[in-house]
């Protein structure tokens, strides 16, 4: 490992365009591009083991996959990643056991300085990002960089996650399931707090949907 790419995955300012940095993930996108290119009947899983830095048992990814290296990439047991799944792993992004990842699913634990006069000099930074075991990512889920998500957490289909989750926390979706839809189907493992939460999201789609409906008539 060089002394850049110990600072990214540190979470210090690394050079984005170091030589043997460049070379490793050239070598990493040539795997990657064997495996998206792959014919419908050809077995890809142990290409994935040997893309990834580590791959628990019975863990299965539908291609096509996305990542910057794929060796700061750590995955437990019985794990499933669906289609068009794009992990940047610039800083390390570690999934435990019998977690669900839908399809268009961003893990990015890439990042970059906030100051301009940095971020303008091809400086970049790296956090990490670890989901706990029996989590499920609906479809089309951001994760930002430097997130924890605690084991058993559903996160709703499109919801971008910025901050960390409880365990055993269920948060609403970032969309509703359509007007006229209340979310008291919802289920939340969680505190009083958070089912409030669900409770006032549901009042409001309740309200948008009578509005809708009376602009309709």
């Amino acid at each position: 490992m060089t002394t850049n790419e110990s600072r990214m995955l540190a979470g210090k300012l690394y050079n984005v365009y170091d030589a043997k940095m460049a070379k490793k993930g050239d070598r990493k996108q040539a795997l990657l591009a064997t495996i998206n290119h792959a014919g419908p009947h050809e077995d890809v899983q142990p290409k994935f083991a040997e893309l990834l830095g580590q791959t628990g048992a019975r863990c299965y990814i539908e291609p096509p996959f996305f990542c910057d290296f794929g060796d700061h990439i750590s995955l437990g047991d019985d794990v499933y990643i669906n289609t068009n799944a794009v992990f940047l792993d610039s800083g390390q992004i570690t999934i435990g056991d019998r977690v669900l990842i839908g399809p268009r699913v961003n893990l990015f634990a890439a990042s970059h300085p906030i100051a301009a006069d940095v971020r303008t000099k091809w400086l970049a930074l790296g956090h990490p990002i670890v989901i706990g075991n029996n989590v499920w990512l609906g479809g089309g889920v951001t994760v930002n960089p430097g997130v924890t998500i605690g084991e058993n957490t559903i996160i709703g289909s499109g919801a971008v996650v910025t901050m960390m989750c409880r365990p055993t926390w269920s948060p609403p979706a970032t969309h509703a399931e359509s007007f006229g839809q209340s979310l008291k189907r919802t289920k939340t493992i969680g505190t009083s707090r958070n089912k409030t939460t669900l409770r006032k999201w549901a009042r409001l789609i309740r309200i948008m949907a009578h509005r809708r409906t009376k602009m309709a008539r």
